[in-house]
C-alpha cells in the first residue's frame, strides 16, 4: 500500500494543512502512524483512501457543509461505493455523483456521457449534487511518482 506524508497530501489534494489537521481532529480522516512509532511528534502517514476522503470533504466545504456532516457523507459514500477508495480499481469511471438530500446520500457512477443527463434529473429535490472527479487526484499522484 502506498502511503503519503502530510506535506505530500497537501500538495496532491490542494487542501490546506490546517483543514487536514482539523479533519483528523474531528475524525473525518484517520491517518496512521509511520513505522513502530507512538506518541507525540511521530509522523502520520496517509493512504489513497484518505486522499479520496479529503477530495470529498474539499468539494463539500464549497457548499458550506459542516464537518460533522462531511464525516457522515464520507462514511455513506464508502458504504455505497467502496471501490472509489481503492487505487487499483480501473473498471469504474474516475467520477462519481454524490446526491445529498434531507434524508439520505446516494452515490452513482454513470458513464461519462450520462453525467449531464443524470445530474439534470437528480437536481430536482436535491439539496446538493456534488460531482467527485478523481481524475485530478490521480494526475497529481502521477506527477509525484
Amino acid at each position: 500500500m502506498n502511503t503519503y506524508t502530510f506535506k505530500q497530501v497537501a500538495q496532491i489534494t490542494g487542501e490546506t494543512k490546517q483543514r487536514i489537521q482539523y479533519w483528523v481532529l474531528k475524525g473525518v480522516l484517520t491517518p496512521f502512524r509511520g513505522g513502530h512509532a507512538t506518541g507525540t511528534g511521530t509522523s502520520r502517514l496517509y493512504s489513497y483512501s484518505n486522499l479520496v476522503e479529503i477530495s470529498i470533504g474539499k468539494g463539500l466545504t464549497r457548499y458550506g457543509i459542516y464537518v460533522t456532516c462531511i464525516k457522515e457523507i464520507v462514511y455513506q459514500v464508502k458504504e455505497q461505493l467502496p471501490e472509489l477508495f481503492i487505487p487499483q480499481v480501473t473498471d469504474i469511471d474516475n467520477m462519481a455523483l454524490i446526491q445529498i438530500s434531507r434524508d439520505k446520500v446516494t452515490v452513482d457512477t454513470p458513464g461519462r456521457n450520462e453525467y449531464k443527463e443524470k445530474a439534470d434529473k437528480l437536481l430536482y429535490g436535491t439539496q446538493v449534487l456534488f460531482i467527485l472527479n478523481l481524475g485530478t487526484l490521480k494526475n497529481n499522484l502521477d506527477k509525484l511518482s
